[in-house]
């Protein structure tokens, strides 16, 4: 979270940096970032994705190398995303992900309450149960789901539902809704 602090504070977030720079963050990252987790992967793949064995890189079962090895990858899908943003290719995803990114704590508490119902003994209790592929569906179901809805959402409001509770609140004033309309 400090380190987007950090990028957002730095213009990085905005498309703002040098074309030099994004294709630098992508190197970087991607070329730190992914032989480490790919060691970690072929490892976790050998022990059937089982974390309790004590491995040499391993802290209390969490995996060292995916931990170092997932920043670097942020960075350079960061990269990669304003390099493409920069561009200009394919407006109509960026202008979705832009819709996505305005509704993020509205989509992020949407991603919570459905995956909680799914995976928890309060709810469905699929846990441990679904394929790895399965999980991947639902990932780019729910993916869609945001992509599709959120920029229609965008259209007759101003903000997602929590982010406008969260403005309201910040400012203790009811702050408006809907998107006004341009008089004819």
């Amino acid at each position: 979270m400090l380190m987007g602090m950090g990028l957002m504070k730095l213009g990085v977030f905005g498309a703002k940096c040098s074309r030099k720079t994004y294709l630098w963050m992508i190197a970087v990252g991607y070329g730190i970032g992914l032989p480490l987790m790919g060691f970690n992967i072929y490892h976790l793949i050998g022990n059937d994705f089982f974390l309790g064995k004590r491995l040499w890189y391993t802290l209390e079962g969490w995996p060292l190398l995916l931990i170092y090895g997932s920043l670097p990858v942020v960075v350079g899908h960061i990269g990669l995303v304003m390099t493409i943003c920069q561009s200009g290719a394919i407006p109509w995803l960026t202008r979705r992900l832009a819709a996505v990114g305005r509704m993020a704590l509205s989509n992020y508490l949407f991603d919570s309450i459905l995956f909680t119902l799914l995976f928890e003994g309060h709810g469905f209790d699929f846990y441990a149960s679904l394929h790895r592929s399965m999980l991947y569906v639902l990932v780019l179901a729910v993916w869609t789901f945001q992509l599709l809805v959120s920029p229609i959402w965008l259209e007759h409001f101003r903000y997602g539902p929590a982010e406008w509770l969260w403005r309201s609140l910040t400012y203790w004033k009811r702050q408006p809704m809907r998107q006004q309309t341009a008089p004819a």
